[in-house]
């Protein structure tokens, strides 16, 4: 039988051997010397400590331990003597005290039990990524407890965003106290039709050598910018003149790492400037990784001011999903003079005694002088009384002059004044062009009575401002003569 025994004891030593090493021995820590008076409670790592049922002839005491107001563990106490509960918190006991007069105290080290504290950081190498670029990231695990943490598990969400190198799960044995494990971990940032904010998450999870469970989470936010795989530049001249003709010039260039074939590039004309030849602004091309190409086509301007240019875009297709990019905008400044001509006359209806005064305003709503030389012509019917027919002066921006003659019809009938004409010379560069006002027309009659014409058709006005209405008076005012003609009846002058 003894043999037996001895064989089997040879063949469990191993076991019992492994039962007593796999136990951890538990470390304490923040060590605090406390004075426990009776009937009073102190706290200490989340539990309540007192003392109470002082014998002072023996010097013992009834030590409670509770938490959460829920009574834990019961120790009658003496000097040097130690209770520990769970192995979370212990109370050496250094010296029981009394004054006799029914105050009693006794003097303790408590002491809690270390305990790992795991943090989370997480770094990357800018806050602001274009897309396609590479997001270089670093996840720190820290122990900053007091005791060891094991079995950790390290995961690492990145959203949307795909890894290119590195893995998002790790292990660890252990981190000891006080020490770190740091992984490295690159992603690739994704094209966006705008700019987004990403998030990339961490946990991480343990346990201590009482096997209970820790965790700790942290993230980190990253701006992705807008997609700028391609990158637009339109250019043109911030000014010109309405002489000139300039050119509108588009960069486009290819800075993501793949090729793009069949990007559709698309332009529009400017409000105020006309393009030659009816050009399509509409292209079609194909970008390298890396390459640069450029498109121009003329742009002429119509009239001066200053006008808002707008962005050009591109369209392109990667991975069956489409992207547009657009260029910057800008404006540009026309130059020139911008002359009106106006012409009017002081009566759409005269006899044929009557002088007839003819007023010419030019205005220069321009930005720019300019020497303005006026010519009029009379009409076949008319003869000039007093002033000129031509006029020449220099108008500065935003001035205006008024220029008049007098002339006196010579026969009955419509009376039409040609236009005036005004040929407008840049003072800075010399360049000519000309306007024209509109056409005037006056009735002129022998016999009628121009007040009783006005009378009987109200539509016409004894005195026009606005150009080119005169004729359209003057034929009102003829129809209603021929209508009164054709019942054979006459009108007579008071």
């Amino acid at each position: 039988m003894s043999k037996v025994f001895i064989f089997i004891l040879i063949i469990s030593l191993p076991y019992f051997t492994s039962l007593v090493g796999s136990a951890e021995e538990v470390k304490w820590t923040t060590k605090t010397v406390e004075t426990l008076h009776s009937g009073d409670a102190i706290s200490r790592g989340g539990f309540q400590l007192s003392a109470a049922d002082f014998d002072m002839y023996n010097k013992f005491f009834l030590l409670t331990i509770y938490k959460n107001n829920t009574i834990l563990k019961e120790d009658i106490l003496g000097i040097g003597d130690t209770s520990t509960y769970n192995d979370e918190i212990k109370l050496v006991v250094i010296d029981v005290w009394s004054t006799g007069k029914g105050d009693s105290w006794v003097k303790a080290e408590v002491y809690l039990r270390a305990k790992p504290d795991m943090r989370i950081s997480i770094s990357t190498n800018r806050n602001e990524y274009n897309p396609q670029d590479t997001i270089a990231t670093t996840v720190t695990l820290r122990n900053n407890g007091n005791d060891k943490i094991k079995n950790v598990g390290l995961n690492i969400d990145p959203g949307v965003l795909e890894p290119v190198g590195g893995s998002l799960k790790y292990d660890f044995n252990e981190i000891p106290s006080g020490q770190s494990k740091s992984v490295t971990i690159d992603f690739k940032a994704p094209l966006l039709a705008e700019a987004k904010y990403m998030t990339i998450g961490v946990n991480a999870s343990g346990t201590d050598v009482k096997n209970i469970n820790y965790s700790a989470s942290a993230s980190i936010k990253i701006k992705i910018l807008q997609n700028r795989i391609i990158e637009m530049q339109k250019t043109l001249a911030s000014s010109i003149y309405t002489d000139e003709v300039t050119s509108a010039y588009i960069t486009i260039r290819n800075k993501g790492a793949i090729n793009l074939n069949s990007i559709e590039v698309k332009d529009e004309i400017p409000d105020g400037f006309t393009s030659e030849n009816d050009i399509n602004l509409l292209w079609s091309l194909n970008l390298a990784s890396g390459e640069e190409k450029r498109i121009s086509y003329p742009l002429k301007p119509l009239l001066p001011g200053t006008y808002d240019v707008p962005a050009a875009q591109a369209q392109f297709v990667i991975d069956r999903k489409q992207y547009t990019v657009k260029s910057n905008t800008s404006r540009i400044t026309v130059h020139a003079p911008l002359i009106v001509l106006t012409k009017t006359v002081d009566s759409a209806v005269a006899y044929i005694s009557d002088q007839i005064t003819v007023t010419i305003n030019v205005r220069n709503d321009g930005d720019k002088q300019a020497m303005v030389k006026i010519t009029d012509d009379l009409p076949s019917k008319a003869d000039l009384l007093s002033g000129d027919l031509s006029w020449t002066s220099v108008l500065e921006k935003n001035e205006s002059k008024s220029y008049t003659y007098t002339m006196k019809p010579n026969k009955a009938g419509e009376l039409e004044l040609p236009p005036a004409k005004a040929n407008i010379t840049y003072l800075q560069n010399s360049y000519n062009f000309t306007v024209s006002s509109r056409n005037l027309a006056v009735l002129v009659v022998e016999s009628l009575d121009k007040k009783q014409i006005a009378t009987s058709s109200p539509s016409i006005p004894a005195r026009t401002s606005t150009p080119g209405f005169g004729g359209i008076i003057a034929s009102i005012a003829f129809i209603f003569i021929y209508l009164i003609k054709r019942k054979g009846g006459a009108l007579e002058c008071e």
